[in-house]
C-alpha cells in the first residue's frame, strides 16, 4: 500500500471526513484530498501529523513495502510531547514525569493548528510591513518621479501583454 492510500485508510478508520480532519488539523481540505488521490506528494508535516494523531509508526506510513503499524500509547504520547515541547531526547516514558492527559492527539491537533495560524499571521505581517514601506517610499517621491514610474510600469505591462 502506498503512502497516499495509507493516509486515506487511517482517516477512514478513524471515521473522519476530509473536512473534519481539516478542521481538526488546520491542513486545507483540498490539500488533504490531493494527498489522498496522489495528485501531490504529502508534505512531511502532514505525514508526521497523521502518524502522531492516529498513532501509527511514521516509517510504516512512508514505506510502501511495510504494512501500517500502530505505535504504543506511550510512544504516541512521547512523540506528541516531543513535538509540542520542541525537544529532542531519547527516553522511556515510564521514567518521565509527563502527564499523559496533557499530550493527547486532540491537544496535538490544536497545537499544529495554532502553529499554522501563527505562521499565516506572521507571513501576513511581513507582507503588510513591506506594503507599508513601499507606500511610504512612493509617497515620499515627487510627482515627476511618480509619473515616470507609472509610465515605466505601464510599458512593462504592455510588453508583457504582447508576448
Amino acid at each position: 500500500m502506498k503512502t497516499h492510500e495509507k493516509l486515506r485508510a487511517m482517516r477512514k478508520e478513524a471515521k473522519l471526513s476530509r473536512r473534519e480532519l481539516a478542521e481538526i488539523s488546520g491542513f486545507n481540505e483540498h490539500t488533504i484530498l490531493a494527498y489522498e488521490r496522489n495528485q501531490n506528494p504529502p508534505s512531511n508535516d502532514y505525514v508526521k501529523f497523521c502518524a502522531l494523531y492516529f498513532g501509527y509508526e511514521l516509517s510504516s506510513i512512508q514505506d510502501s513495502a511495510k504494512e501500517l503499524e500502530k505505535m504504543s500509547e506511550n510512544e504516541q504520547v512521547l512523540g506528541i510531547y516531543k513535538e509540542i515541547e520542541n525537544c529532542d531526547f531519547n527516553g522511556i516514558l515510564e521514567n518521565c514525569d509527563i502527564n499523559t492527559n496533557d499530550y493527547t492527539p486532540s491537544k496535538y491537533a490544536e497545537f499544529v493548528k495554532l502553529q499554522s495560524i501563527m505562521a499565516k499571521l506572521e507571513k501576513s505581517k511581513q507582507y503588510a510591513k513591506q506594503d507599508l514601506e513601499l507606500l511610504a517610499l512612493l509617497n515620499s517621491l515627487n510627482a515627476e518621479i511618480k509619473d515616470s514610474l507609472k509610465a515605466l510600469i505601464k510599458s512593462i505591462i504592455a510588453k508583457g501583454a504582447t508576448k
